[in-house]
């Protein structure tokens, strides 16, 4: 699924529409730089919507870019190195800093003249396209290179819409739920996870605003009693689609 998401929604129909561009055209609009406002926030809208559907779906699955980076980690030949998760406080942080900064730059709140769009010297989804800006083409190798030892970089520490799907997380309908009464807190699930998502799940005292959840599914593989689903509902609350297809792939792997 990753393959085809590069290939269709990258090689074959090239950068544009990808979710980062659709949280900054919207902005963009706002200060004039773009044309079709209405166009460009229905299209924001529209990546909002699936990611309250199911968890950072649009971001896990859809978007050219990220898929990239999680294939590269997939394969990639370092297993030890790839248990080095990057610390959730630091990513986010960066990826808030680097908001601010095209906000203020953008706009000219305080310092700067405005009209300057930093997300463009740093948009590394112009890769299908070939139209990298020269920060990009030097930043490019580094991300892919990276994604060998962090599980997509480029989602975690800059994405713009890797920040506004953070937020819409927690309102989202289908995403990994973790029930008590099942879990023997033999931290699998943990263990599997490319990010801190689960750790702060599991350990954590927070309820909301938790560490991205990418939807990749390597929790609820490992979990050995079913604990772990993505549904939107809890094991044994009714069931629900996510919880059904684990039991199928158990079943026919027996």
């Amino acid at each position: 699924m990753l393959i085809a998401t590069v290939l269709v929604f990258g090689v074959a129909l090239g950068a544009t529409p990808n979710p980062m561009e659709g949280a900054v055209k919207v902005l963009k609009a706002f200060a004039g730089l773009e044309a079709e406002p209405l166009r460009k926030a229905g299209l924001l809208v529209l990546f909002v919507v699936m990611a309250i559907v199911g968890n950072k779906l649009i971001c896990g699955w859809g978007c050219q870019f990220g898929a990239l980076q999680a294939f590269i980690h997939g394969i990639s030949p370092l297993k030890k190195l790839k248990r080095w998760q990057a610390p959730f406080w630091l990513a986010n942080a960066v990826r808030i800093a680097i908001f601010i900064a095209f906000v203020e730059l953008l706009y000219g709140l305080v310092f700067a003249k405005g009209n300057f769009v930093l997300y463009h010297q740093v948009n590394l989804f112009k890769l299908y396209n070939w139209e990298l800006a020269p920060l990009a083409m030097v930043l490019l190798p580094v991300i892919l290179i990276l994604s060998l030892v962090v599980y997509r970089p480029y989602c975690q520490f800059i994405c713009l819409f890797g920040l506004v799907g953070w937020v819409f997380e927690n309102l989202s309908i289908y995403k990994v739920r973790v029930s008590e009464d099942r879990c023997i807190h033999c931290d699998k699930c943990v263990r599997a996870c490319p990010t801190q998502a689960m750790l702060a799940r599991m350990h954590g005292t927070r309820k909301s605003f938790l560490p991205d959840c990418w939807a990749c599914g390597n929790c609820v593989d490992a979990c050995p009693t079913q604990a772990v689903v993505f549904d939107r509902k809890l094991p044994g609350a009714g069931g629900g689609w996510g919880r059904r297809m684990k039991v199928g792939r158990e079943a026919g792997a027996l």
